[in-house]
């Protein structure tokens, strides 16, 4: 992992990491942002090659996590029909274009 960050998304912290020049997205903060039960539930609806585990900092500490990449945040966005789906679709890729 390249470097490691916080974004925000609707009031919720949404933790990143640049890997293999990909920003990759905590599957579990997205969740509890767009009202998922969890990250396993939302990491269904993602294309496998859009989804791998890395070690993310928890509040008891390193724990392997699910991500989502970039491209898999906008297809999924692309793909819901959520009411969410435009606002997330909009606020990924403002984001990505400013990091």
């Amino acid at each position: 992992m390249d470097r490691a960050w916080n974004m925000h998304y609707e009031g919720h912290v949404i933790r990143t990491y640049l890997d293999d020049n990909h920003l990759w997205f905590v599957a579990s903060d997205l969740a509890r942002a767009l009202g998922y039960r969890d990250g396993f539930a939302l990491t269904r609806a993602v294309d496998e090659d859009d989804k791998k585990y890395l070690d993310v900092e928890t509040g008891g500490g390193r724990q392997r996590g699910a991500v989502i990449s970039d491209i898999g945040l906008i297809v999924f966005a692309a793909r819901s029909p959520k009411s969410f789906s435009r606002k997330l679709l909009q606020w990924v890729l403002d984001e990505l274009t400013s990091y």
